[in-house]
């Protein structure tokens, strides 16, 4: 799409015009979004494009936004008034989807991460037509969005990019595409859900009672941090069918002989819940991922702690046929 000397082959009259149409809408959103100070970098397949041997034809433009500038309404209406339409994909406006009589398709997503804001300011500047600066992510940052994504075609585009050989920060790549979707047990109040939201695509608080659930909806809402989902129910339940990369858990840890305080007692030796919370890894937690939970450890009459401790990793270790990053 935007032209780069890594191509290769021509482009058919068809393919050429689509080009054109993209460039005029980049060239038409970029100047909306400069008048407005609003940051913003070319993401998706036409990224993808500068660094693959071949271009794949697609049919919209994708933009990730720093900020929305003035505001979201602001945004809206200068948009609107470049024959824009605009439709919020979600609720709060961090997914605009545009569509233009003769521009085509676009859209437009609002960082909600620490990530996406570096991605942002890592981005290089091109030049299309003429004239036009246009900032393009990079292609260690094109291959962490598209494996956040995840899709069939995001894995080909993935296959392309490195097909082409590119010179490649792979730490960087590493460092950003380990967090993705993330789940914190026992979440209490949410705490732990928010501080990962900056590094993940989507982090899922679960708690059992309805009072932490409500407190941590609250809190993740007062602190702006719109890709943390609340869960309630018990452990896994409240994600059943579902499964992450990371998992963090902050589970009830204290001996007791009665379970009378449902945030406290662990059970007789503590690990009542802890142990449920490490018996559900193989069906929540996605090969390679990782699992970190805060706990206490005390001798008992079936042994001393680190044993039972190592013998509940080699059980977990043995079930997926790998040794767990714990």
């Amino acid at each position: 799409m935007i032209p780069s000397s890594k191509h290769t082959g021509e482009c058919s009259s068809a393919g050429g015009t689509s080009e054109l149409v993209e460039r005029n809408a980049l060239e038409a959103l970029g100047r909306v979004l400069d008048e407005l100070g609003i940051r913003w970098a070319l993401i998706g397949a036409l990224a993808a494009n500068r660094y693959r041997m071949t271009t794949r034809l697609t049919g919209d433009v994708d933009l990730l936004l720093a900020n929305t500038g003035p505001g979201l309404a602001h945004l809206e209406r200068a948009l609107a008034a470049q024959g824009w339409s605009v439709q919020r994909a979600e609720p709060s406006g961090e997914i605009l989807r545009l569509r233009h009589s003769e521009l085509g398709v676009a859209d437009l997503i609002v960082a909600a991460t620490e990530y996406e804001g570096i991605a942002i300011t890592r981005a290089r500047e091109e030049t299309i037509g003429t004239d036009r600066i246009v900032r393009v992510a990079t292609p260690e940052d094109v291959i962490v969005l598209k494996l956040i994504a995840g899709r069939a075609q995001d894995v080909a585009d993935i296959e392309a990019i490195l097909t082409a050989k590119p010179v490649l920060d792979e730490a960087h790549i590493e460092e950003w595409a380990e967090f993705w979707d993330v789940l914190d047990l026992c979440a209490g109040t949410g705490i732990g859900a928010m501080v990962l939201s900056q590094q993940a695509r989507r982090a899922v608080a679960a708690d059992i009672t309805p009072r932490a659930a409500h407190f941590a909806r609250f809190n993740s809402l007062l602190n702006g941090c719109h890709n943390v989902e609340v869960a309630q129910g018990d452990l896994y339940e409240a994600v059943a069918g579902r499964t992450f990369d990371r998992i963090v858990a902050h589970p009830p840890y204290v001996p007791a002989v009665a379970d009378t305080q449902i945030f406290r007692d662990g059970g007789q030796t503590g690990e009542a819940v802890l142990r449920r919370v490490i018996a559900g890894l193989p069906e929540f937690l996605r090969r390679g991922g990782t699992f970190h939970a805060l706990c206490a450890g005390w001798d008992a009459k079936d042994g001393p702690f680190p044993s039972r401790a190592r013998s509940c990793c080699l059980s977990l270790a043995k079930h997926q046929q790998k040794k767990p990053r714990t």
